[in-house]
């Protein structure tokens, strides 16, 4: 395992938060063919947006604790990507950028989204103002 040490406290193992597998099934995932961009990074931020929605309905009906999970983001992921006409049973591009995100032991998916959208010097999105927001700010 690869320890990181955590501000919390003891070292962080990726493995303590992730899905068996996620870290080994990113490493076997081709290199991106091109650069994210905006539109891709929106594609990224529907997702996410999706996903936070359905884990706060699943609280509100007693059924979750509200926590966006890789898990959550895959379902969301199953739904936003035929709105852009790409196929997820087919797509590796945006999936290997998920697979990242979730290798962040951060639990906020926004600052990891930032994180990585600042990274590669695309405008910075910022979390909805409210959770019926339409689709991410840009900055």
């Amino acid at each position: 395992y690869n320890a990181v040490p955590s501000k919390a406290g003891p070292a962080y193992r990726a493995s303590d938060h992730l899905p068996l597998g996620t870290l080994e099934t990113y490493r076997a995932l081709p290199a991106s063919e091109r650069p994210y961009t905006d539109y891709d990074f929106g594609i990224i931020a529907e997702i996410i947006q999706l996903a936070e929605l359905r884990a706060q309905d699943e609280t509100r009906k007693g059924k979750g604790s509200g926590e966006v999970t890789l898990q959550k983001l895959l379902k969301a992921y199953e739904v936003v990507l035929p709105r852009h006409g790409a196929r997820p049973e087919e797509d590796i591009y945006y999936y290997r950028l998920l697979l990242k995100l979730s290798l962040d032991p951060d639990p906020d998916w926004w600052g990891k989204f930032r994180r990585e959208s600042g990274q590669l010097g695309v405008k910075a999105y910022r979390a909805p103002s409210s959770p019926r927001a339409r689709s991410p700010s840009p900055s």
